[in-house]
């Protein structure tokens, strides 16, 4: 990636894990103290402009906040939340047993008078349309359930809306006025029913993670006993296959809504890079002259695959580029350079230097050779076994990891045994 498109994206990023941060940070204030005077030429400004190039779909008001540390609030203050979860599992047979389980505790709550929630989430898409739903029997046994539903954002992820689901029967909850001492809730996402029972700082979904916490523990101090459990979903559990249908409702009304989705702060800095790369991809399409280049599968990897001697990986990504030390190239950015082959006096191009040269015939031969037996071991159709630099580089995005790992190990010995390269180090 060109360098200038990399420091934009960063600089985005930097922007943006400032920008997330709580009021009463020192850094969050500064940024919020420069807005209201709204100073420009500043770093703080250049930053922002490079966040307003590379946002895309994001805005810094529906970016998930950072962890704020204080131990005033929940978690710290939850102390008598109760709940056991089954080791997470995707085998029918163990999602039976915990299926069986579920009906045994719900079988003892008929022995006390306990309130039973269901909570759900769905997303049409994931990401897409998001909603939540909660079912709640008053009285499990004894009263008939009802069921609450909401609309969660027009474009978001199953996560956040199990999240909401949970929030939603809390807050239902908190405003009833339940008679039952007892409370069960149950939901079929492990990770939400961990992380708003847990004792740690949630790394997504910060605020509304503690939002949850703050309500259970507020539902406890009126004298209830919260039970938090794990229900398997789609297993034929009646009150979870009411609160899925409820959540996949609610989704289908997220469609129509205006509401926002919350990005993690994962999503976001993920969503910057793509932005990156795509203007490398606008630029590459407008503005590259050379056929290899424009032929180069572009994405941006924060690791890429490479093989042989760091020398010879220069030499191929010229070679890619068109950017040489062969002689037309350089008698193009110094004209007072000869642009002939030393050997036979033809113009020295790229594929003069890959084709042609008589010199390297030899070596040429048992390239093409190595080549071809690749081609045959991995089936590849005659009208597609092309010897073009980006196949030699290992580029093709049709062929496999393994196949273009040997092509790129056979490009490697012809460089290097040509020595061409290594006459200029």
């Amino acid at each position: 990636m060109p360098i200038d498109i990399h420091l934009t994206c960063r600089q985005a990023q930097a922007y943006l894990r400032m920008a997330t941060k709580h009021t009463g940070n020192p850094i969050y204030d500064k940024i919020a103290q420069e807005r209201s005077e709204e100073k420009i030429g500043t770093t703080l400004h250049l930053l922002e402009t490079r966040f307003k190039e590379m946002k895309g779909e994001i805005e810094v008001s529906t970016v998930d906040k950072e962890c704020y540390y204080d131990s005033r609030l929940p978690p710290f203050s939850v102390g008598r939340i109760t709940g056991s979860f089954l080791p997470t599992t995707t085998n029918p047979a163990n999602k039976e047993e915990a299926k069986e389980k579920v009906k045994q505790i719900l079988h003892e709550m008929k022995k006390t008078p306990t309130t039973v929630v269901f909570t759900d989430g769905s997303s049409l898409g994931n990401p897409g349309p998001t909603g939540c739903a909660a079912v709640i029997y008053e009285q499990w046994g004894v009263t008939e359930p009802y069921t609450v539903r909401k609309p969660v954002a027009a474009k978001s992820n199953n996560y956040e809306g199990e999240l909401q689901g949970i929030y939603l029967a809390l807050n239902t909850l908190h405003r009833s006025q339940s008679k039952s001492r007892r409370i069960l809730i149950l939901c079929d996402c492990k990770a939400a029913l961990e992380n708003v029972s847990s004792l740690q700082q949630a790394e997504a979904y910060n605020d509304l993670v503690n939002a949850a916490r703050q309500r259970l523990f507020e539902i406890q101090q009126k004298g209830h006993n919260i039970q938090i459990e794990w229900c398997p979903g789609h297993m034929g559990v009646e009150g979870n296959e009411l609160a899925d249908m409820q959540a996949k409702l609610a989704a289908e009304e997220a469609k129509h809504t205006e509401n926002n989705t919350t990005w993690t702060k994962q999503q976001a800095m993920k969503h910057i890079e793509e932005q990156a790369v795509k203007r490398w991809q606008r630029r590459r399409e407008n503005q590259t002259t050379s056929s290899h280049m424009q032929k180069a599968n572009t994405s941006l990897k924060k690791k890429c695959s490479t093989w042989g001697s760091r020398t010879t990986q220069i030499s191929i990504n010229q070679l890619v580029s068109g950017h040489t030390e062969l002689n037309a190239y350089k008698n193009w950015i110094d004209p007072t350079e000869t642009p002939n082959c030393s050997t036979c006096g033809t113009r020295e191009n790229i594929d003069h230097y890959m084709y042609e040269c008589p010199k390297y015939e030899n070596t040429r031969q048992h390239l093409m050779k190595e080549i071809d037996n690749i081609y045959e071991d991995y089936g590849i159709p005659q009208q597609e076994r092309t010897m073009d630099v980006v196949s030699l580089a290992g580029m093709r995005s049709d062929l496999t990891n393994e196949a273009n790992k040997r092509m790129y190990l056979a490009f490697t010995k012809y460089i290097e045994d040509t020595r061409r390269f290594a006459e200029q180090v």
